[in-house]
This record gives C-alpha cells, sequence and structure tokens, in this order.
C-alpha cells in the first residue's frame, strides 16, 4: 500500500510512463477499430452504389427489355453448365433435374424427342433451350402486351431488388459481428471480410436475376370477366353468410319424456305412474 494522501497527485516517473504507454496502446487500439469500420463501410458503399445505379435505370425505364432478355439468357447458361455435362452422352444427362429446373425457372415442360436427343451436345443443348425460351416469353408479350410485359418487368424488378438487398444488409450485419474471429484462425479479418462481402453480393445478384425471370413467366393476368365472376361469387357468400346470422336459432328438442308428461302408451296415465314406473 502506497501511502499517499487521497487526492494527492502521484508523480513518479515510472508510473507516468506506464500510464502513457497504455493511453498510447489503447488509442491504438481504437484507431484501428475505426480504421476497419471505415473500410468495411466502403466494401458496402460500393455495392450500395451498384444496386442504386441499377435501381435508377430500371426507374428511367432504360432497355427494361434487353436487361430481362439478358438475364433470360443466363438462367439458361446456368441450366446448361448444372446438367449439360462435355464428354457425356445427352442420354445420360439427368433429364430430370433438367425438366424441373425449366419448369421452375420458365413456367413450361420440356421434352425433347429422342432422335433429337441422340445428337444433343452441351452447345446445341444452349440453343436449343434458349430458343425454346425466347418463344414462350415471345407468346406472353403477345398475350400480355408489350406495354403491359415492360409495366410487370419494371415493377418486379424492383419488388425483388428491395426485397433482397434488405436481406443481404442484414446478412453483412452478422457477418460483422463474427469476423473478427478470423484472426484466431491466422487470417487477415479485413481480407476475409472482403471476400465473404463479395461472395454474398454476387449470391444476392444471381438471386434476384432468378427471381424475376421466374415471377415473370410465371404470372398470370386475370381477364374483367374472371374478376366480375369472382366478384358475383363473393357477394353470394357474404350473402349466405348474413342471411345465416339472422336466422335465429332453435333450440334443439329432446326425445325424452318427462315424469309428468302423459305416457306415449296412450293410457291416459303419466309416464311415471305407467310405463316409467318399470
Amino acid at each position: 500500500m502506497l501511502k499517499i494522501d487521497e487526492g494527492e497527485a502521484i508523480t513518479h516517473g515510472l508510473i507516468s510512463r506506464a500510464i502513457e504507454n497504455a493511453q498510447k496502446k489503447v488509442e491504438a487500439h481504437n484507431f484501428e477499430i475505426r480504421k476497419h469500420l471505415i473500410e468495411y463501410d466502403d466494401v458496402m458503399n460500393k455495392q450500395r452504389e451498384v444496386i442504386y445505379t441499377q435501381r435508377r435505370e430500371i426507374l428511367s425505364g432504360a432497355e427494361l427489355r434487353e436487361s430481362f432478355l439478358e438475364m433470360m439468357d443466363e438462367n439458361v447458361e446456368d441450366l446448361v453448365e448444372a446438367y449439360a455435362i462435355d464428354k457425356v452422352i445427352a442420354e445420360e444427362w439427368d433429364w430430370e433435374g433438367i425438366t424441373k429446373g425449366v419448369h421452375q425457372s420458365f413456367g413450361f415442360q420440356f421434352d425433347v424427342p429422342e432422335e433429337t436427343m441422340a445428337r444433343l451436345t452441351p452447345e446445341n443443348f444452349r440453343e436449343l433451350l434458349r430458343e425454346k425460351v425466347h418463344g414462350v416469353f415471345q407468346e406472353r408479350l403477345e398475350s400480355f402486351g408489350e406495354e403491359l410485359t415492360d409495366h410487370l418487368i419494371k415493377v418486379i424488378m424492383l419488388q425483388t431488388i428491395d426485397a433482397q438487398w434488405k436481406d443481404h444488409l442484414l446478412s453483412i450485419d452478422h457477418l460483422k459481428e463474427g469476423i473478427g474471429l478470423r484472426g484466431y484462425g491466422q487470417k487477415d479479418p479485413k481480407q476475409e471480410y472482403k471476400r465473404e462481402a463479395y461472395q454474398l453480393f454476387m449470391d444476392m445478384i444471381t438471386r434476384i436475376r432468378q427471381e424475376v425471370v421466374e415471377k415473370i413467366f410465371w404470372v398470370q393476368i386475370a381477364r374483367e370477366e374472371d374478376v366480375h365472376e369472382i366478384e358475383q361469387q363473393q357477394r353470394k357468400q357474404r350473402l349466405v353468410f348474413n342471411l345465416s346470422e339472422d336466422v335465429p336459432q332453435q333450440p334443439a328438442k329432446s326425445n325424452k319424456v318427462g315424469r309428468n308428461d302423459p305416457c306415449p302408451c296412450g293410457s291416459g296415465k303419466k309416464y311415471k305412474k305407467c310405463c316409467g314406473a318399470q
């Protein structure tokens, strides 16, 4: 115990140097934390700029259909790379997976004749699938009309980007919380953050592309007569429901004979003194 009065300054050189060194270490540590946070924010700012640029282009309506056609072709390319294996005959490809993937992404059943399948390679399979997908989209374009189709593409793109961006921000927050633990594995947390944040961003871009294409190919436009018919059915249901509420509920009648009621055998006696006495 140092015999120093309370409030008296400690002026020993050794203690002063120790406190000064501790302050320098704490300040340096805090500076590194702030520097890393700024670098983390720089990564997010670059990603944010990409997303905001896409949204501005969509809102301006610049070449939306061309962008959507590129998304379609990229989805076709993903299916080809996933299932069309080079140096493997087409009959041995995973046709169940191909059919399921095409139906999920583009909303139609993809059937290939056996004589065509025997001649398939990854290259001509890509062209065959691409031609079929563009044909189905052209049919929907003629059915919906160009103006409505472009409007659907615009709305669905914006909704999908906004929803996926929110999920991405949440994933980035979770990444920041645990990125410091990479240091225990002899890895640079900053470099690991950049790498994993970039991978999360690219996964988000892929999900946006796939979801936009799926929604455009699966969306259905209700006709006026269909809407009118649905409204009539709903009105009938509401009317039946309201009428059922207005009808008073009748108490359920019991077939049990009371003890003081006339006996159902027709003797004229009370039930308790006739059949009920047995």
